[in-house]
């Protein structure tokens, strides 16, 4: 197994010597996997003085972990902005879906909250995505699992997150009553 040219430990597999100093080590058939690194958080030390790249490397690690925690609190304070203006919205957003879907109690009706489904969506990206639906065309309970689905991917979370915070809000709250709607639905009719 050895083979010439390969330094201690070297081995031959197939054509290429693994294992010697100018190869990295690694097993037979398999890709060698390393740490991909980006060079702007790799540690480039100057000078040879031993004391000196020290000190630089503990002020290269102070630096990172001081952005990891200005970035942890940029995090937090944008969390908490979001919370604030979801409570401030709420109120409003509240009595739009009750004036779309009915009180809570009564949120049964999955056929009339598709039929005025134009109601509650409001803003630009949302009335550009729906159709206006009747209710000639929900008679069928596969047609109305159909435009349920139309519905569901307007209000998807994904799909209004760049849109302002009172509308996201609304959308969450119009997405989780369609889905209890839709499961009210199949339970009266299978589809």
């Amino acid at each position: 197994r050895g083979g010439g040219g390969g330094g201690a430990g070297a081995m031959v597999v197939g054509n290429t010597t693994v294992g010697s100093e100018d190869t990295p080590l690694k097993m037979a058939g398999k890709p060698w996997v390393g740490f991909d690194v980006k060079s702007e958080d790799e540690f480039k030390g100057q000078g040879t003085d031993r004391h000196a790249l020290k000190a630089q490397f503990e002020a290269h690690v102070a630096a990172k972990s001081e952005a990891a925690a200005k970035a942890a609190r940029r995090e937090a304070e944008d969390k908490r902005s979001y919370e604030d203006a979801k409570f401030a919205a709420q109120e409003g957003v509240e009595a739009k879906v009750t004036a779309w879907a009915g009180p809570k109690h009564n949120r049964k009706n999955l056929r009339a909250m598709l039929a005025c489904f134009d109601i509650i969506v409001t803003w630009p990206n949302g009335v550009a995505r729906w159709t206006k639906v009747g209710l000639h065309q929900l008679v069928m309970a596969s047609d109305v699992k159909k435009i349920h689905r139309r519905a569901i991917l307007v209000v998807h979370p994904d799909k209004v997150q760049n849109e302002e915070t009172e509308v996201q809000i609304l959308a969450e709250s119009v997405h989780s009553i369609l889905h209890e709607a839709l499961g009210i639905f199949r339970k009266q009719e299978p589809c």
